[in-house]
């Protein structure tokens, strides 16, 4: 019995010596081999033999060194072979050293999951620490070392919201690994058997042996990373499983982000601090010079008064740095802002692709950028200011420049010679106080200076990030559908029913009435300047036809008819759109209005200006305007023109009026059904206007067309007319469908290519005619 017991002993010892080697010889192969280490890598036998056979010699580092000098030195192959094979050497040995490398990262990734509940506590802690009474500030500094101790902690705080977005991001990270490693994972084994396909292949007849050795060795090298990837991607996952499973990520976002609350909140009360030591410093200085003005002896009296004056100008520089630096806390605020929003937005398009409701996320977002027009306009009028205080800096440095000696022997040699000696000590003092005061006032000018570029460079950045926003959205928001089709979903929203109730209405008229009240100058001066137009109508329109005669007779050779009949057509255009615009802009920007009284006046001036623009073109095709009388054209295309404009006016205002009402008051496109109703009953009297307009038979180029029959434009006149007869139709068929945003869009940029093409039709015609009398001038 004793014998069977040391049998079975022996036998459990020598099967744990045989399963130690099998682990060895596993991890020569699956693990790599480290830089140095002697285990060999190898290979299936080649050429159809066991599976498991190895063959020699066992791939190391020394051996694919071996193997390189051998190349280099082989007499046998060419440069280019030789150049190929010390290639995959490389390859091989740069195998070796990632293979340490994943070796560390997995042993790195080991640690750290070993260590997550006693990271998540210290963070825990750290939290805990933040959250207690913050330390007294260091308000004993004086006024220098107080300004440098507010620029390093405005250098820490960058560094921790830095800090803070690194957090935020790593979620983000996180999931993108996680989709990587996946992937890497299930094709290991995949290229593990392609790897060992290769390796069972017989070499060619005519192969050398070293090139077969050193294919070989890179060959066990790319396989053996394969492997050792495979414990760095399973360390990894687990290492991302443990430390979401307690909470990690979300922890140390926690502590970021008190960090920087805290950090922020301490930064705001220094400066705090700091703006009142400087308004202080400045108001005692003031104090003290006119203090001196009553010590000073007379004949000092002027030097002492150019003390105060010193000094009054550095208290005076305390509210512009004050109200500069609440401007530059503000933009920064702004820029973080849209910084972070950018971010998400371009986050969640990036995970969920372009559906309605990230089109719905980038129309909002479109809608609420800010203005970049304010800004750009602030830093063009900052610029004087900029100006006006550097040169105000250089003329106190100039000063502050001249030494104390010579100073006072400056203001000695302006004395009675009799008086210099008894008067040099209060010369002496009032030099000293100058210089104090000049110090004072140039580092209130640099403070300001500093502070206004660096609010000019923040504004920039802020102008820029607006418009990569801006370009980011409306890159993507073209064709994503605003909503359902039409005949999906026919309903009113609580915006489009507000206009069907009274109370609306009648604030609005409250309001008209209060602002009159309020602003009755402003009422006034507007009445005035529209009754003297009102009232001078008739006058001007003889005048427009007294200038249209002049200019039709063919000796006319003077170009001021022309000029005046141009100025008589904006007049008369601009006319009835001047209550619609003022209106629109009391009604939006003056004080007590409510969303409703401000989305009138959006509507108001939307509506003034396509009122102007139709009045334009109606007069411009007066029988005396500009278009017959000075420009020849025919006088049939202007009463076509004239005539169809007349009827399209008044229901073309009031579709516009009521889009423009109903989208101010929401400005989420496409939401609203009765608003792509309207959108889409506009333009199916766009499509019908251009239909009478162009028709080639008998509309606005009939007579280029007769006269120029077969040029291309006469060629193609069906394609140009239906093109542009059937644009408005589509653009309604996209409302109907949903594209109620890429319509609107569209529409808007419609327009302003047709004002551009009215505008080059008056300047090119106007040139025409003004060659044309400066001929008649000649001749």
């Amino acid at each position: 019995m004793k014998f069977f017991v040391s049998v079975s002993g022996a036998s459990r010892v020598f099967g744990c010596a045989v399963l130690f080697l099998i682990c060895v010889t596993r991890a020569a192969v699956g693990q790599g081999l480290p830089v140095g280490q002697d285990l060999p890598l190898a290979a299936p036998e080649r050429g159809g033999g066991k599976k498991d056979a190895l063959v020699a010699p066992a791939v190391t580092v020394e051996s694919v060194n071996a193997l390189r000098a051998e190349v280099a030195s082989s007499q046998q192959l060419t440069p280019e072979e030789k150049e190929r094979l010390d290639k995959e050497c490389e390859l091989a040995l740069d195998a070796f050293k990632s293979i340490t490398a994943q070796q560390s990262l997995a042993a790195q990734y080991e640690a750290d999951t070993e260590t997550v509940r006693t990271r998540l506590v210290q963070l825990q802690q750290e939290l805990e620490a933040l959250k207690q009474p913050p330390s007294a500030l260091p308000t004993y500094l004086d006024l220098a070392e107080l300004a440098q101790e507010v620029a390093r902690r405005e250098r820490d705080f960058e560094a921790l919201k830095k800090a803070q977005l690194e957090a935020e991001d790593a979620r983000i990270r996180r999931v993108k690994r996680r989709q990587e490693i996946r992937p890497l994972l299930l094709s290991a084994a995949q290229q593990i058997a392609e790897l060992d396909g290769k390796l069972k292949l017989a070499p060619p007849a005519d192969e050398m042996p070293l090139v077969t050795k050193v294919q070989q060795a890179t060959l066990l090298a790319r396989r053996a990373l394969i492997e050792a990837r495979q414990p760095a991607l399973e360390a990894e996952l687990a290492k991302y499983d443990a430390e979401d499973a307690a909470g990690l990520l979300r922890a140390m976002l926690d502590v970021r982000t008190e960090e920087v609350t805290v950090a922020g909140e301490a930064l705001e009360a220094l400066r705090a601090v700091l703006n009142q030591r400087r308004a202080a410093d400045t108001a005692a200085a003031v104090r003290r010079a006119q203090a001196a003005v009553a010590i000073t002896p007379p004949e000092l009296q002027a030097e002492a008064q150019e003390n105060v004056r010193i000094a009054e100008a550095a208290d005076l520089l305390s509210p512009g740095i004050l109200r500069a630096t609440r401007l530059k806390e503000r933009a920064v605020a702004e820029l973080e802002d849209l910084q972070k929003q950018f971010k998400m937005m371009e986050q969640r398009v990036n995970d969920i692709g372009l559906t309605g409701s990230i089109g719905a996320m980038l129309r909002r977002q479109r809608a609420e950028s800010p203005d970049v027009r304010e800004r750009r306009q602030a830093i063009q009028d900052r610029k004087l200011l900029i100006e006006k205080l550097q040169y105000g800096w250089y003329e106190y440095d100039d000063l502050r420049s001249e030494s104390e000696k010579e100073a006072v022997e400056r203001i000695l040699a302006k004395l009675d010679p009799a008086r210099r000696s008894a008067l040099e000590n209060a010369v002496a003092t009032t030099v000293s106080e100058r210089r104090e005061f000049l110090s004072l006032v140039i580092r209130n000018y640099k403070a300001y200076l500093d502070t206004l570029f660096e609010l000019d460079a923040t504004e920039q950045r802020l102008i820029r990030e607006t418009g990569r926003t801006t370009a980011y959205i409306d890159e993507r928001i073209m064709w994503i559908r605003s909503n359902r089709s039409l005949f999906a979903v026919f309903a009113m929203d609580d915006s489009t029913q507000v206009i069907l109730h009274w109370e609306p209405w009648q604030r609005v008229g409250d309001q008209l009435r209060d602002d009159a009240r309020g602003s009755w100058l402003v009422y006034a001066v507007a009445i005035v300047l529209w009754g003297g137009l009102v009232l001078g109508r008739r006058r001007i329109i003889r005048r427009l036809e007294a200038c249209g005669e002049l200019a039709a007779r063919g000796a006319c050779v003077r170009f001021s008819p022309t000029v005046r009949a141009g100025v008589a057509t904006l007049i008369l255009a601009v006319t009835w759109s001047i209550p619609l615009m003022f209106l629109g802009w009391r009604f939006r920007d003056s004080a007590g209005g409510t969303p409703f009284t401000a989305a009138f006046g959006e509507a108001l001036v939307a509506t003034a200006w396509l009122f102007f623009a139709i009045e334009l073109v109606r007069w411009v095709c007066h029988p005396q305007g500009l278009g017959r009388a000075h420009f020849a054209w025919p006088a049939a295309e202007n009463h076509v023109v004239r005539s169809n404009l007349r009827w399209v006016k008044a229901p073309g205002l009031l579709i516009v009026f009521a889009t423009s009402l109903i989208y101010s008051l929401n400005r989420e496109h496409g939401a609203d059904t009765v608003e792509r109703v309207g959108l889409v009953l506009g333009m199916i009297l766009l499509a019908t206007l251009l239909a009478r307009v162009l028709r080639p038979e008998d509309g606005i180029y009939s007579g280029y067309l007769q006269a120029h029959r077969g040029n291309w434009f006469e060629r193609l006149k069906h394609v140009w007319y239906w093109g542009c007869v059937t644009l408005p139709l589509v653009l309604a068929v996209m409302t109907i469908a949903g594209y109620y945003y890429t319509a609107r869009v569209v529409l808007w940029r419609v327009y302003l290519s047709f004002l551009l093409w009215i505008l080059l039709q008056v300047v090119g015609a106007g040139l025409r005619r003004l060659l044309l009398v400066r001929q008649r001038a000649i001749h």
